[in-house]
């Protein structure tokens, strides 16, 4: 690890943090997912569902980095970025020195839902379902265009 390097957390740490970040769920009838068998899934994660939309958040790259997305009960995904304005995605608040990176990308994502996802919170999965189509378009998930037969 490189001297300017924050630490890293343990797993036990990152769920923590993602329980405490993520607290305000509740109001919103969210409780704690247990992480899905099928398709093989990052173990390093914590999932908040209703039923109809699931929060999750994933520890990445060695505990390193987090990647939160939303998922409805089909497995249809799209990025937390993707619901937050260009002008907002940059963090309100700044991380302690000994903090490691990874909770603190925590802490700015639960902020994001928090602040520009009430309204799929609330049971509105419009927004949710045009943001997915787009990711999946954008991605290359979308393999449509296979199937066009060109003139």
């Amino acid at each position: 690890m490189a001297h300017d390097e924050p630490p890293r957390p343990t797993v036990a740490q990152f769920l923590a943090q993602c329980r405490e970040s993520f607290a305000f769920l509740a109001e919103s009838h969210f409780t704690e997912a247990p992480i899905p068998q099928f398709p093989p899934t990052n173990p390093v994660q914590c999932r908040f569902s209703n039923g109809t939309l699931s929060v999750v958040v994933e520890g990445i790259n060695w505990g390193l980095n987090t990647e939160c997305y939303l998922e409805d009960p089909t497995g249809v995904k799209a990025p937390l970025f993707l619901f937050v304005p260009k002008d907002k995605r940059e963090p309100q608040f700044h991380r302690g020195h000994t903090e490691p990176n990874q909770c603190f990308q925590v802490r700015v994502a639960a902020q994001q839902v928090r602040e520009h996802c009430a309204d799929l919170l609330k049971g509105d999965m419009a927004r949710f379902l045009d943001r997915a189509a787009y990711w999946k378009r954008v991605s290359g998930h979308d393999r449509s265009y296979q199937k066009r037969v060109l003139p």
